[in-house]
């Protein structure tokens, strides 16, 4: 998953420019580290890293459910807390006034909890039995609660098990237990064309901000001095979008009418205008509608010079592809099989590819417009992935291949 713009607790707001963190405008309810970080405060030194050797891991984290035990393992690769120390984050659908039980273990680090309520509580826990953490929490509005699986200080790593019950909330009887997640919503986001409306939908499966909030991205491809007018508006929750140029310029809006959102964007480059439609406050969801109005240089994607070829061809920006490597492919010198895709794309823009299997371990090999070769293994877990800054309008030319020779089976490719 692409990082989200509106960057708050994590360490994801180190990464970001200078000239986004000053646009950026954070609605209440942000996810803010407690004073110091995870650590004992001034004066502390660090023990040594402790991560046990091998390879990094990076499978953890997701949906966990009352009654539910995870095995996880904190490592490089892992996202980061602005104070160093790996996580993995898990969200549990809460009921109002329900509290949960949340214990996290390891014989190999010194863990630390997280979790934030859905009312925007934070709770933080390090060592409820020896190096053992626990937290039980109560929520105060019905939503998702975040749990971040951490360590007590930097470069600790290794396997753990974070279990989650439901506990009891106060006098009387238990509560009966919460009703299932709503469905999950993959119904929105993708490429949107000028004077376009589109429907969509929040709500559990989406992407998360890292203060919560679900979103969809979508895209406007557009030219050199265009500017994009954006709206969104829902009657089942608060509205908010957030948009970024090319160049990293970003805009947000909260009401602009109401609980419905609305914003101009002028980008001083070619390239793709990204928009994050998403909702005010963690745990908003349901049915919403967005339109996207450009003025100055709409360019819309190119269609492919031929179509139905689901193993190589051409992809646009904002296209999730299917395919498969199979006996019958071209091979690398090495012996991979691989497809060949192509894409257009616009100098000056950051271009992100993302491979993804359940069958083999990906490998992607992407060339440029000026001909130079970038590679990557392992983005996520045995997922591979690039962001590449383009410094040259033209066709780049994308390899999906394995890790090792033999490897087939099917996978999806991601591009913009």
């Amino acid at each position: 998953m692409n990082a989200p713009f509106r960057a708050t607790r994590l360490g994801l707001i180190l990464a970001l420019p200078a000239f986004v963190l000053a646009s950026c405008a954070y609605p209440p309810g942000g996810y803010y580290p407690p004073p110091g970080g995870p650590g004992p405060g001034p004066g502390y030194s660090p023990p040594p890293p402790s991560y046990p050797p091998g390879p990094a891991q990076n499978t953890q984290g997701g949906q966990i459910f009352p009654g539910q035990t995870l095995t996880g393992a904190l490592a490089p690769g892992d996202p980061q807390l602005n104070s160093g120390e790996w996580y993995d984050q898990y969200t549990l659908y809460a009921n109002a006034g329900q509290t949960y039980d949340f214990d996290m273990s390891s014989g190999q680090f010194d863990t630390y909890l997280i979790v934030r309520e859905p009312g925007g509580q934070q709770f933080d826990n390090d060592d409820a039995n020896g190096t053992d953490s626990s937290l039980s929490v109560t929520a105060t509005v019905s939503g998702p609660m975040v749990i971040q699986a951490t360590s007590y200080a930097p470069g600790q790593g290794g396997s753990y098990q974070l279990s989650a019950h439901q506990g009891y909330g106060g006098p009387g009887p238990m509560p009966p237990p919460p009703p299932p997640p709503p469905p999950v919503s993959n119904s929105g986001g993708g490429p949107l064309t000028s004077g376009q409306t589109r429907s969509g939908v929040l709500g559990p499966g989406d992407p998360q901000l890292n203060s919560g909030e679900w979103y969809d991205e979508y895209t406007v491809n557009v030219a050199a001095g265009t500017t994009v007018n954006v709206t969104m508006s829902s009657g089942a929750f608060d509205t908010y979008l957030i948009a970024r140029s090319p160049n990293g310029q970003q805009v947000d809006n909260d009401d602009a009418s109401g609980t419905d959102s609305a914003l101009s964007i002028h980008s001083p480059v070619s390239g793709l205008v990204r928009i994050q439609a998403t909702s005010y406050a963690p745990g908003q969801g349901g049915q919403y509608t967005i339109r996207a109005d450009v003025s100055g240089g709409y360019i819309p994607p190119p269609p492919p010079p031929y179509g139905g070829n689901t193993g190589g061809g051409w992809i646009n920006l904002g296209q999730t592809v299917s395919g498969s490597l199979s006996p019958g492919d071209p091979q690398l010198n090495s012996g991979e099989y691989y497809d060949t895709y192509q894409v257009n794309v616009s100098g000056g823009q950051t271009v992100r590819f993302r491979c993804n299997s359940q069958q083999f371990d990906t490998y992607l090999i992407v060339i440029d417009p000026q001909q130079q070769q970038r590679e990557n293994d392992d983005m996520t877990g045995t997922n591979a992935g690039l962001d590449l800054y383009m410094p040259a309008s033209g066709t780049a030319q994308i390899h999906v291949t394995s890790y090792q020779a033999g490897e087939t089976g099917g996978y999806t490719l991601q591009v913009y």
